[in-house]
């Protein structure tokens, strides 16, 4: 409904955003320090998942933006997608894969990771750890041709993408 996704846009995007550009201003006035959000994988698409997904989107791209704008302040700005097992209903218990889904507690290790010195390196990364596998998320890119030439009308850009931007 509209009033649940009110919610989770004020809880997840809002929520989010506040903390984190609060923190921020904290942060670089310092000279350091670090913020690491949440997002989850249904940012990229889970069937039944489209509200939570978009805000995790939003974050996701909050994680980016934010980082470009710390560069060289001293603050990291990461993300984190973590898979454990919650009381959220979907993704309880085993994986597709029959692996158990780890606890909330078993991400911990990453988290004091992504937390210290050591990682400032990784600044606008998001991170998709679930204990039994660690991943970096490709940043969103445009990783097409750039096509400049003959998009000047309807029929030039569908012969654009049909011959030069075809999709799998």
């Amino acid at each position: 409904t509209e009033e649940e996704l009110r919610r989770i846009v004020d809880v997840n995007v809002l929520g989010s955003s506040f903390v984190a550009l609060h923190a921020y201003r904290t942060m670089a006035e310092q000279g350091h320090g670090s913020i690491l959000n949440v997002v989850s994988g249904a940012h990229v698409g889970i069937p039944g998942m489209t509200a939570y997904g978009l805000t995790k989107g939003a974050v996701a791209s909050l994680t980016y933006n934010l980082a470009v704008d710390a560069a060289g302040t001293g603050v990291s700005v990461m993300a984190l997608s973590p898979v454990a097992q919650t009381t959220m209903g979907f993704g309880v218990g085993a994986r597709a894969d029959g692996v158990q889904r780890p606890q909330p507690a078993e991400i911990a290790p990453v988290v004091v990771y992504l937390m210290s010195e050591r990682a400032r390196h990784l600044n606008g990364q998001v991170v998709r750890f679930d204990s039994h596998s660690l991943s970096l998320m490709d940043l969103p890119n445009f990783h097409t041709e750039r096509i400049t030439d003959d998009i000047d009308t309807p029929e030039g850009i569908a012969r654009a993408f049909e011959a030069r931007l075809s999709v799998g």
